[in-house]
């Protein structure tokens, strides 16, 4: 498979946002950029917490996310001679807070069971062999022995992203986070969904439904394509510098790909016009982005979210 239009076939929930919505070609002395497969799709933060929570930043997209686990597996039956690997960003989980019910930490256990849907995607998760990267957000569920921060095919290179940030120490996955810090966001957190639930006036209401202090719930849907004046110019200067200089002349870095801004983008005039940038955005807070890589094109799509809260039943759909 080395169109992206092959990967999308029928499926009319799935829109690229990068490119003006066309797939971005590959120059043809990058070719092939992987090595390991023929298809490689990258899904960024989701941020699952416990169902029934409302510090729960992924609920509002799991249906669509459902339906695209049911995709992916579609495509890989229909292509069993294609390579298809599938790359989880890292902040899978929402492991900053504690279980809203116990106060205990929060465990994956606790999140894929506490709603029948989210059983079914890690279900699908399992059939599919998605693979992970460490998150930020979830760093707690990783050992030692299976820790990844980055991983390398052929010529990508995939990281989460939060390496790039001014806040990297407090987001560094090797330290412990300051409790105070934690329960001063817990709080805010709460703040903020009461704020959504109070009584507002008709012209603030949909503001106060849908953000507060930048987050947004998840309830709006969002299907923009960020701009290159609004994304943060130091995660663009710390890989530009990191893989400018690449020693590597035989199998040297020419895509970058990292999630944790919750912000889509590609950059074709990246360090040095050497490399492109892209970033898959997310799929959590009204977001529902992912990336696709072939050895001929890349592009940032979105999943069109058809329902806002999905039943509670009939989830074992894929097999």
């Amino acid at each position: 498979m080395t169109r992206i239009d092959e990967f999308i076939g029928g499926n009319g929930r799935i829109s690229i946002i990068s490119g003006g919505g066309d797939p971005t070609p590959v120059p043809r002395p990058w070719r092939p950029l992987l090595d390991s497969c023929d298809l490689l799709v990258a899904i960024p933060d989701m941020h699952m917490y416990h169902y029934g929570s409302q510090l729960d930043g992924f609920r509002c997209g799991a249906e669509a996310m459902l339906h695209f686990l049911q995709h992916l597996d579609s495509v890989r039956r229909s292509h069993p001679d294609r390579r298809l690997r599938i790359i989880q960003m890292g902040d899978l989980y929402e492991l900053w807070f504690s279980h809203p019910r116990t106060g205990h930490a929060m465990t994956p256990e606790d999140i894929w069971k506490s709603h029948p849907l989210y059983e079914e995607i890690h279900r699908l998760f399992c059939l599919l062999r998605v693979e992970r990267i460490c998150g930020n957000h979830d760093y707690r569920y990783v050992t030692n022995n299976d820790v990844r921060l980055s991983v390398r095919d052929g010529k990508v290179h995939l990281e989460h992203g939060f390496a790039a940030d001014h806040w990297y120490h407090f987001s560094n996955p090797h330290r412990p986070l300051w409790p105070a810090a934690m329960a001063g966001l817990k709080t805010l957190r709460r703040i903020e969904s009461g704020i959504r639930g109070r009584p507002a006036e008709a012209n603030d209401r949909q503001l106060l439904r849908s953000s507060a202090w930048g987050t947004g719930s998840g309830d709006v849907e969002l299907e923009t394509f960020t701009k290159r004046e609004e994304y943060r110019r130091r995660s663009l200067l710390h890989y530009s510098r990191l893989f400018q200089n690449n020693r590597e002349v035989s199998q040297p870095i020419r895509l970058v790909l990292v999630g944790h801004t919750h912000k889509p983008y590609l950059d074709l005039d990246f360090a040095g016009e050497s490399t492109f940038y892209m970033d898959a955005g997310a799929w959590s807070y009204g977001r529902s982005d992912f990336a696709v890589v072939t050895n001929e094109e890349v592009a940032v799509c979105h999943y069109t979210r058809l329902v806002q809260k999905p039943a509670k039943i009939l989830y074992r759909q894929a097999v």
